[in-house]
């Protein structure tokens, strides 16, 4: 599991309009404890950014006042590899979860996420169970733009894993990955 420069924020008062995003999760359970549009501007800065591979180093946020949000922070996902967003909220009572991306690197087609080969992927965990279940995906090419964009996926279990996949050849930057909970 790889969770590059990730820093996590536990409450974000955040509005996201029209954003909402899908690895096997084969890892065993924890225990207990906006983009631009589709335009071909490209930001040569960003986009090499993207490809630098800095390594997982988990940096705490401040304490949880809102349990409705997570945010992380400049997740690194390499070239062929998976990286794990383990989340902290509790799932129980929500019926969704929407998970946003921004890559500010992603900005022509040729630097997409859907060309980049991302793909979000929802596992969830159950209570007495010491795996993560892996139970629905979203491509990078179904996001509403290059580079932001949005999935919901239903919840299953009381604790959500986000699995980001880089199927592509260049290491992918996302500057946040933000997990909205979501009532019933």
């Amino acid at each position: 599991m790889h969770c590059a420069n990730l820093r996590r924020i536990g409450t974000v008062p955040l509005l996201v309009a029209g954003l909402a995003l899908g690895v096997q999760a084969q890892s065993p359970a924890p225990q207990p404890g906006t983009g631009s549009p589709k335009a071909s501007a490209a930001k040569p800065a960003a986009a090499s950014a993207r490809s630098q591979g800095a390594r997982a180093k988990p940096m705490a946020g401040p304490d949880i006042v809102n349990t409705n949000s997570e945010v992380f922070f400049n997740v690194v996902i390499d070239a062929g590899q998976t990286v794990s967003l383990d989340s902290t909220l509790d799932y129980t009572s929500a019926g969704t979860v929407a998970v946003a991306v921004d890559c500010p690197g992603c900005t022509t087609e040729a630097t997409s996420l859907g060309s980049a080969g991302l793909k979000l992927n929802a596992a969830w965990l159950v209570p007495n169970a010491n795996t993560y279940m892996f139970t629905e995906n979203e491509s990078g090419n179904a996001l509403a733009y290059w580079d932001a964009g949005g999935a919901i996926f239903n919840v299953y279990g009381s604790q959500f894993r986000l699995n980001l996949q880089n199927s592509g050849s260049q290491g992918i930057l996302l500057q946040q990955v933000t997990l909205f909970l979501r009532g019933q």
